[in-house]
């Protein structure tokens, strides 16, 4: 007898964190997670025209570093999901790599991560910002290289090239909640 839950699309690489939670997902859910090759553009598109996958009613991609091999979810793959598909739950943030206009248009909800990592990509930039200012790699690079010249090189030499950023002003456009 063919199962009744609903199928979850799950996109990207195997998990990793949160077992227990997926294990109760997976209890809950019919979950498929296509393969790397799948992933790929063509065979993606080639699937989806075959409903290789069935009229699934979720898809997630639980990591926002792997998932997204088929590239931009435009016009051309968009219409190609079942009339099934009702939510799309993605990590990470922001909708460069999805029209959601278009997936809005097919009845499906994007949902993101957006403020999961906010915090931390903020502290991120400042840091890069203050390393720019401060030439910090250099240190840093010395002192992973267990080499005590090299590290000593960059001690005595960093602060020639460094610069204040006291008195300089930054401007945050566009950076959403992370600005």
């Amino acid at each position: 007898m063919a199962s009744t839950k609903p199928i979850v699309l799950h996109l990207g690489d195997p998990i990793e964190f949160n077992k227990d939670l997926y294990a109760q997902i997976a209890n809950d859910y019919t979950v498929i997670r296509p393969s790397l090759e799948e992933r790929q553009r063509g065979a993606f598109l080639k699937a989806l025209r075959e409903k290789k996958w069935g009229d699934f009613q979720a898809i997630f991609r639980p990591f926002w570093n792997t998932g997204g091999e088929m590239g931009r979810w435009d016009a051309e793959l968009i219409p190609l999901l079942p009339p099934s598909l009702k939510v799309y739950g993605s990590a990470g943030a922001g909708y460069d790599w999805m029209d959601v206009d278009i997936l809005a248009e097919h009845g499906i909800l994007y949902c993101n991560g957006a403020q999961a990592s906010s915090e931390a990509v903020a502290d991120m930039a400042i840091f890069h910002i203050i390393s720019v200012f401060r030439n910090m790699q250099w240190s840093m690079d010395g002192a992973r290289s267990g080499d005590p010249k090299l590290w000593l090189e960059a001690h005595q030499n960093t602060a020639a090239t460094a610069h204040n950023p006291k008195t300089q002003i930054l401007g945050i456009i566009g950076l959403g909640n992370i600005g």
